[in-house]
Formats: structure tokens, C-alpha cells, sequence
């Protein structure tokens, strides 16, 4: 008769416990990393959201700070960079000077950040005869030495031109879009002609009426609508 094996007696391993506690831990860590990962991004979207909404109520305008005025925190975008508000303040102290120098008022040149980059805000009263795309005599003085502050910046540079919401009186130009856009041209002309810039860092964009920086209801108001905004770019 045969002889029965008695079955193995499997000792239970009394550290079982170790692996499914280091797997909590494990899923703990990841679920924790995810949660950071979330915040941070949900932040950053946040910032964006809140820019987005500060321009639309704001009628799409920038914020424009006077030349020579303080420069305070506010003043500056959280996502600039050093570089970038340095490049601010020069040239913010830069353009002060250069009012003084040519005789101009403080109300005819402002400068301010956007998210986009840099704004340089000139008079359309300054620029430009009434209703016309031609620049003034006067003017070139002033583009001509903005030129030069800008001419060895590495970044690309956009002229946007702006109208009030008064219709065109010349029936050159059937809406104001279309004289917004060629003003933007004629200071891009002048920028890569006498201004010494090179043509391939510059481009133009006429804006109509559709982005007022003040409102249309008074002369005064719509002679700081009718403006030119020199963008120089972030990178």
C-alpha cells in the first residue's frame, strides 16, 4: 500500500502587508504629483483667462502708461521676463528724453506692456493730417529716433493703426478699416525707409475703430482713438 505525501504546510509570510502598503504610498505619490501637475496648469490658465477678460471689458484696449510716469508692479505683465521689463524702463526713459529733446508733450507718445509685447502709443493728431493716410512733417523726427531705439532689438515689430468711429470723409477710403490699415502702412514705410529698420521685422494691421483705448462720444476722446500702437513683440 502507498505510502501518502503529507502536504507542504506553506508558512504565511507575516510581511505581505509591506507591498500592498508600498503600493498605496506608490499610488499616494502619483495621485499627489497629479494634483500639483493640475494646479499649476490650471493656474496658468487662469492668468490667461483673467488677461482675456480684463481686455474684453476694457473694449479690447491695452493699458497705457505715460511716459516719464512711475513704474509699479501693476504696470507689468506676471509673464514678462527680466529682459523684457528692462527693455521697458529704457525704453520708457529713453522716450522721455527724446519729448524733451524735439519739444513734444507727454500726450502725444505713451508706452505700456501688453501680453503680445511692448506698446508704443503715437498720436494720430501728430501723424497724420485729418483724414488722410500722409504722414506730417513733424512726425519724422519723432519715427525717425524710435527707429533708432528699437533698431538693435532682436524682436519682430507690428504697427497697428486706429481710427475714432467717425466715417472716413474722403471717399478715398470706403471704411475706416481701410484707413486704418494704410495708415498702418504709411509709418511701416517710413520705419524701413528713413527710420533704417529692416522690412523683414516689420509688418501692419489696421484695426478700424474696434479698438478704442477711450470712448467715442466726445473730441477728446476720439482724438486718442486716433492713434498709431508700435508693437514691439515678445519673442
Amino acid at each position: 500500500m502507498p505510502v501518502r505525501k503529507k502536504p507542504k504546510v506553506v508558512k504565511e509570510n507575516s510581511e505581505r502587508w509591506l507591498l500592498t502598503y508600498s503600493d498605496l504610498i506608490t499610488l499616494l505619490m502619483i495621485f499627489f504629483i497629479i494634483l500639483y501637475a493640475m494646479s499649476s496648469t490650471n493656474a496658468r490658465k487662469f492668468q490667461d483667462l483673467t488677461g482675456a477678460l480684463k481686455q474684453a471689458f476694457n473694449n479690447g484696449a491695452f493699458q497705457l502708461i505715460q511716459v516719464g510716469g512711475t513704474i509699479s508692479s501693476k504696470t507689468l505683465p506676471s509673464g514678462s521676463t527680466p529682459s523684457e521689463r528692462t527693455t521697458y524702463k529704457k525704453l520708457q526713459s529713453e522716450l522721455s528724453k527724446l519729448l524733451k529733446q524735439l519739444g513734444l508733450s507727454r500726450d502725444v507718445v505713451h508706452v505700456g506692456m501688453s501680453r503680445e509685447g511692448i506698446v508704443l502709443t503715437l498720436s494720430g493728431n501728430l501723424l497724420f493730417y485729418p483724414g488722410d493716410t500722409q504722414l506730417r512733417p513733424q512726425s519724422f523726427a519723432l519715427l525717425t529716433n524710435i527707429a533708432q531705439l528699437v533698431k538693435n532689438l532682436p524682436n519682430r515689430i507690428r504697427v497697428e493703426g486706429n481710427t475714432d468711429n467717425q466715417p472716413s470723409s474722403d471717399t478715398l477710403y470706403s471704411s475706416n478699416w481701410v484707413l486704418s490699415a494704410l495708415r498702418a502702412v504709411s509709418v511701416v514705410t517710413y520705419l524701413s525707409g528713413p527710420g533704417g529698420l529692416q522690412p523683414a521685422r516689420l509688418s501692419a494691421e489696421g484695426r478700424g475703430q474696434y479698438n478704442p483705448v477711450t470712448t467715442n462720444s466726445t473730441p477728446s476722446g476720439r482724438a486718442k482713438n486716433r492713434r498709431a500702437d508700435i508693437v514691439i513683440l515678445y519673442p
